[in-house]
């Protein structure tokens, strides 16, 4: 269990990056989802049959490649004022 979704992320990919079976991932380029998910299944990462044509349909079905794109803030709440309006922005 973590103490927020940030700290979940943040030790899912000190685990790829620290485990020598995943090193070979770290080449390829970030944004390039379709080759990282390749890269996962041949690694092992899950045990489902066809975990890269899933996971490359999952992200294709939701537009999710375009979030490699845009740049998260996190904003506290209470810092925010009640007309404030935070919405991504494409870096």
């Amino acid at each position: 269990m973590y103490g927020s979704v940030a700290a979940s992320y943040v030790d899912h990919s000190e685990f790829l990056m620290n485990t020598e079976h995943y090193q070979p991932l770290f080449v390829y380029d970030k944004t390039d989802y379709q080759l990282w998910a390749r890269g996962l299944e041949a690694c092992g990462y899950a045990s489902g049959a066809n975990y890269a044509d899933k996971l490359i349909r999952t992200i294709e079905l939701y537009g999710l490649q375009e979030l490699d794109y845009y740049r998260v803030e996190f904003v506290k709440k209470s810092d925010l004022g009640e007309k404030d309006h935070h919405i991504a922005s494409p870096e």
